[in-house]
């Protein structure tokens, strides 16, 4: 293991790391963060937040629960209603980049007739805290993972299952690198950071090969002006912030939503109206971008990942964890990796694909989603 291993303890640095989390830990922070709170603050997305609870028809618990100094953790815990012999072990929802816990409230009531069900807002995201993460992407994993684990012991699970959307997937398999005895079953959904940088070459290759006639041919003065305009473009969108925009104020952020997912609003208005989906949006991302700024140092412009799990990093994945992969029939993201795992690991893996849905699975098919959630948990007990 070398020094910035992902799978490495943080040691003493967690607890500074918590500490990070106050407003004032330093003195831009603090600015930024007053200026942020013109936009938002935890007050309002509080509020909003129970407005979308509301529409749960299950009983729940709500706290926020402390892992280290100064940081708090987001977290919802609904009880199994099943009285069985041999009960399914909890399931953990971990959310993907730029939500947050409240996404699945078209899930909670049904899953948890069959397993108690915990769901949590990541660090840096929702109503958790958002301390200020290490500029190094491995350190961040670290980071990520230790909060995790220190979350499970906080509230006192053993093995459970772990169910993780996009980025939350990224986080989930890393975790479960870590800490495989406390894994029941690892359940990716459309999860992120698995296809390596070279499938982006190797994009890039065929379409060089199928260029236009008017594109400049390679070694052309016009060619390297491309190539270097490009380049900057690049270099600089990683230091861009994707809900920036947000942030500004002037009271464009929850019309874009609105204007531009208009997926998402359809999925949800059969629970959630419009107006409350955008204010959810523009509360979860108007504060303090902390979950953010760690996400950007993880990617890699456009949308890959600086430390990929396929088709290296998975290979240390323990044998005794099982993995199923849901996806979308129509999202972008590629099951591609998923099926190819097994040349790799000596895992049981198996892939699930839900009709008509995108990369929300979850709130675009919601039964179909559910069902194949339902189906593995059941599938514990059978084993």
């Amino acid at each position: 293991m070398f020094e910035d291993d992902p799978l490495l303890h943080p040691n003493n640095d967690q607890e500074r790391f918590y500490h990070t989390s106050l407003e004032n830990s330093n003195w831009a922070r603090a600015i930024i963060t007053k200026y942020y709170r013109l936009v938002s603050n935890p007050t309002q997305l509080q509020y909003v937040e129970q407005k979308m609870l509301k529409k749960i028809v299950s009983e729940y618990t709500q706290e926020q629960v402390q892992i280290g100094p100064h940081t708090t953790i987001n977290t919802l815990h609904f009880k199994c209603k099943s009285e069985t012999a041999t009960p399914a072990p909890p399931i953990v929802l971990l959310h993907g980049f730029g939500v947050g816990l409240g996404m699945f409230i078209k899930n909670f009531d049904t899953i948890c007739q069959h397993a108690d069900v915990y769901a949590i807002d990541l660090l840096g995201f929702g109503r958790s805290s958002r301390p200020n993460f290490s500029t190094r992407p491995n350190q961040i994993v670290q980071q990520y993972i230790q909060s995790l684990e220190d979350w499970r012991v906080a509230v006192g699970l053993n093995k459970f299952i772990l169910l993780g959307h996009s980025f939350g997937g990224y986080l989930s398999t890393w975790y479960a690198m870590r800490y495989p005895d406390n894994i029941a079953k690892l359940i990716l959904v459309e999860p992120w950071g698995y296809p390596p940088y070279s499938a982006r070459q190797d994009v890039t290759e065929k379409r060089n090969s199928e260029r236009p006639q008017w594109y400049p041919r390679r070694g052309t003065f016009k060619y390297k002006l491309y190539r270097f305009l490009f380049g900057m473009i690049t270099r600089y969108l990683k230091y861009f912030l994707p809900f920036s925009f947000v942030r500004l104020g002037f009271g464009i952020g929850k019309p874009l939503f609105m204007r531009f997912r208009k997926d998402l609003i359809e999925s949800y208005e059969d629970m959630i109206d419009a107006d409350t989906l955008g204010d959810y949006f523009l509360h979860l991302n108007g504060q303090y971008p902390s979950g953010e700024e760690a996400f950007t140092r993880l990617h890699i412009p456009f949308g890959y990942c600086r430390q990929p799990l396929f088709p290296e990093s998975i290979k240390r994945m323990d044998p005794i964890i099982t993995m199923e992969f849901i996806y979308g029939d129509l999202s972008w993201m590629s099951p591609q990796p998923a099926r190819d795992l097994n040349d790799y690991i000596d895992n049981e893996v198996s892939i699930s694909m839900v009709a008509h849905s995108s990369h929300h699975v979850y709130a675009n098919n919601t039964c179909e989603f559910n069902r194949v959630v339902i189906r593995s948990i059941k599938s514990i007990n059978q084993t």
